[in-house]
């Protein structure tokens, strides 16, 4: 893969697709579609850019926990917030965490989140929506081309 990133601040998750995972150990290993990059972040462009595929690296990835969505509330202004069903730890969220991600899995979101990160979002072919929470040592994101511009742009 030809460009690089350390930093998760540099790529707008919304939308993208997790389409495989593989969790050793301490490293987490995927492969995402739909995921775009900031304009500032990569040279020649004047607009950020969906990749053409992608792979993350976590280094030092630490589940803390998975918390199921029982209702999502969503504002006249156009924000949404969550009412948590049921919060997992130990080995009951990391069962959760790998069914979750064995198949596709739809980002709603991914960002900080103290003292660590979350990621919001559902498979392919269910409605619950769950939060992941975790932290990391290290992140590397190799792609190689773009798909064309962010769909938001």
């Amino acid at each position: 893969m030809n460009n690089y990133s350390n930093r998760l601040e540099d790529f707008e998750f919304h939308d993208s697709k997790f389409t495989s995972c593989v969790f050793e150990g301490d490293l987490l290993k995927m492969d995402v579609r739909m995921l775009n990059v900031h304009k500032d972040v990569i040279e020649g462009y004047d607009t950020d850019m969906e990749l053409d595929g992608a792979k993350i690296l976590f280094r030092g990835f630490r589940l803390l926990r998975v918390e199921k969505e029982a209702a999502q509330i969503i504002y006249p202004n156009g924000e949404w917030s969550h009412i948590p069903n049921e919060v997992y730890e130990g080995r009951e969220a990391e069962a959760l965490f790998s069914a979750h991600l064995k198949g596709t899995f739809w980002v709603n979101c991914l960002g900080a989140h103290d003292p660590g990160y979350v990621l919001t979002g559902n498979e392919c072919a269910r409605h619950d929506v769950v939060d992941i929470y975790f932290q990391f040592e290290e992140v590397e994101i190799t792609w190689d081309s773009y798909a064309g511009p962010a769909w938001y742009a």
